[in-house]
């Protein structure tokens, strides 16, 4: 047996091995994604060929993003089905294509490159195919090339190497190429008489992945020969330390939710962020981010500002609990940036998405009539009073009249509200003495008429509401 089908051969056995000790003894059907480069179609032929050996059920789906021209991805997808009918038995092909447009809204959405959100949506359309084929394994042909491309490009990116390389195992995703090469695949392809499609945008080097394959990998080829096995090596041993951090246990975020939106935000002790060291700090807020869903990459910036709680202070200075940390826990600390907020005061922490993004300036919102106003506190309903032109009063407090215009906004530093005495009162105090959390503050609607400040609306965010008296 050839040296490649033997390796393939035997990752495959130990993934059967594996899912046999697990007692998932259902479904044998296997899902490939083919693309019809060199690496799937050698995935799709192994799977084929060892079928029987093994008793599964091959599948391929190939998805077309639609972000090429229409008759190069469609010609990929007819390639792969042709491939998919040459076997004996045929092997099912599903064919997947994405909304027109889909990626790019994707990529504008959620903040991210086009390629990085033509991955999210194709390994969502894979993942749903392989649940609607009650597939065991969707099986990607990831090779030792793509690795290495991957770590490199971590680490340009400021990732490190640590948890940064392609998993061999995923939950039902499985990659049993890991360790082979893309170059001795396409040797081995050619030597068969077996063909390939290849992709125009592999040489476009606009994308960073491409400049890597195309530029960097090439130099250090050239400069640094064993490169390659030294950077493999060092990813291991990243795994080993990794997995053993692993078994140190972790607090527990606490969830909560906003009143208004239902969208959840965490909480923790300060004293235990605090009794943690950096590498599980750092840990236990990659595990926040993804609690809240959070996809695209957070600056280490702003991570290492909520690690340490100041700018100055790093991981270089060999002092874990330097005199700024200690500060930053007595008094508290707020970071925020790309979307998120993170927060310490004596009580609690608190780690979330930020729902105010612009949350230097706040909001505004002119009201000049009845019907809903959307806040990024919630939805305010106003409902017009019968025979009134410029009167509307709120559908949560029907006593309420308010005359048009009014403004609708976030809290300002000089805000007061008027107390039945007649004395001032600062929305500060106000804020403090209800409990709101500095994070929240600026969600806190206000009402404003030409007679100054009518109202703060604090029941959106599950405080009590005041109404000043005037």
């Amino acid at each position: 047996m050839h040296p490649l089908k033997q390796i393939f051969r035997e990752n495959l056995k130990l993934f059967f091995r594996n899912l046999e000790a697990s007692g998932k003894t259902g479904s044998r059907r296997i899902l490939a994604a083919v693309s019809g480069g060199a690496d799937s179609v050698f995935l799709l032929e192994m799977l084929a060929e060892l079928s029987r050996e093994f008793n599964f059920y091959p599948g391929a789906a190939t998805v077309d993003h639609r972000i090429r021209p229409p008759e190069e991805s469609s010609s990929d997808a007819d390639f792969v089905e042709k491939l998919c009918v040459s076997f004996s038995p045929p092997v099912p092909c599903f064919r997947i294509i994405l909304g027109e447009g889909e990626v790019y809204a994707e990529a504008e959405k959620r903040g991210m490159g086009i390629e990085e959100a033509a991955r999210f949506l194709r390994y969502r359309a894979l993942y749903e195919k392989a649940g609607e084929w009650d597939a065991c394994a969707l099986m990607t042909g990831h090779t030792a090339s793509d690795q290495i491309e991957t770590l490199l490009m971590r680490f340009l990116q400021g990732s490190g190497f640590s948890a940064s390389g392609i998993n061999p195992e995923q939950g039902i995703l499985f990659r049993p190429m890991l360790s082979i090469p893309g170059e001795e695949i396409r040797e081995f392809l050619r030597s068969q008489g077996i063909h390939w499609r290849e992709d125009k945008t592999n040489r476009e080097e606009n994308f960073l992945r491409n400049k890597i394959r195309l530029k960097l990998v090439p130099a250090l080829d050239r400069d640094f020969p064993g490169w390659r096995k030294a950077v493999l090596c060092g990813l291991e041993k990243t795994w080993i330390d990794s997995q053993a951090l692993s078994s140190f246990p972790l607090p527990e975020w606490k969830e909560h939710k906003f009143s208004c939106s239902g969208d959840s935000f965490f909480s923790c002790s300060p004293e235990e962020y605090f009794s943690m060291l950096p590498a599980f700090r750092l840990r236990f807020l990659y595990k926040g981010l993804s609690m809240l869903g959070i996809k695209k990459r957070i600056p280490f910036r702003l991570i290492k500002n909520m690690i340490y709680g100041s700018r100055e202070n790093s991981v270089f200075t060999g002092d874990f609990r330097g005199p700024d940390e200690k500060k930053a826990f007595r008094t508290g600390f707020s970071v925020r940036g790309s979307g998120i907020f993170f927060e310490t005061g004596k009580n609690r922490i608190f780690f979330g998405r930020d729902i105010v993004h612009n949350h230097k300036n706040g909001y505004l919102v002119y009201v000049t009539g009845a019907g809903d106003i959307c806040l990024p506190s919630g939805k305010i309903k106003l409902v017009k009073i019968p025979g009134k032109e410029k009167e509307v009063v709120f559908e949560k407090f029907p006593e309420r009249v308010m005359t048009l215009p009014f403004v609708i906004r976030s809290r300002l530093s000089d805000d007061y509200v008027v107390a039945g005495d007649g004395n001032r009162r600062s929305l500060k105090k106000l804020f403090n003495c209800w409990g709101i959390p500095g994070f929240q503050r600026n969600l806190v609607p206000v009402v404003e008429d030409c007679g100054g400040i009518f109202a703060v609306l604090g029941s959106f965010l599950g405080f009590p509401d005041y109404f000043s008296w005037r």
